[in-house]
């Protein structure tokens, strides 16, 4: 469990959806909330406090010296197969990077799509990226590319 906590936090981190002021006001939020619930005497649920939990290290680890913004973090390190890939990470550096390849559920397949050009950065990346992953990684990239949608 702590472990699942930590690779969330870590996401979370790193997201480009999150800033510093959005994670701090997020965990004044649910502090506030849990203390509400404390006060009221009411049981508190295990999802706002695994919540908090993630909220508080993400950041922790965002304000931490060993944090690297996702821009700079090792490609070769961070999606290899081995090092423990994450569609999700890729999926928003490769957006970052100005990629546009999108998902499209066609007869019951997920395939992806290239409609518009991608940047040089976001091309090299996917296609150095996508050769080494495995059809159940591939098919995962497939799935967030589809949950995201389109830019």
């Amino acid at each position: 469990m702590t472990l699942e906590i930590d690779r969330l936090s870590q996401r979370v981190a790193r997201s480009r959806h999150f800033d510093g002021y959005k994670l701090w006001r997020t965990q004044k939020d649910l502090d506030a909330k849990i203390y509400q619930l404390e006060s009221a005497k009411q049981p508190i649920p295990l999802e706002l406090a695994r919540m908090r939990a993630i909220i508080a290290r993400a950041r922790a680890f965002r304000n931490a010296a060993t944090y690297l913004p996702l821009q700079e973090v090792d490609e070769q390190r961070a999606w290899s197969p081995a090092g423990g890939f994450d569609p999700y990470d890729f999926v928003d550096h490769y957006r970052a990077l100005g990629g546009r390849r999108e998902a499209a559920k066609v007869e019951g397949d997920i395939v992806i799509r290239a409609w518009n050009e991608d940047t040089p950065e976001a091309n090299e990346l996917w296609n150095k990226t996508m050769g080494k992953l495995g059809a159940r990684n591939q098919l995962e990239v497939a799935i967030c590319l589809l949950e995201r949608g389109r830019l």
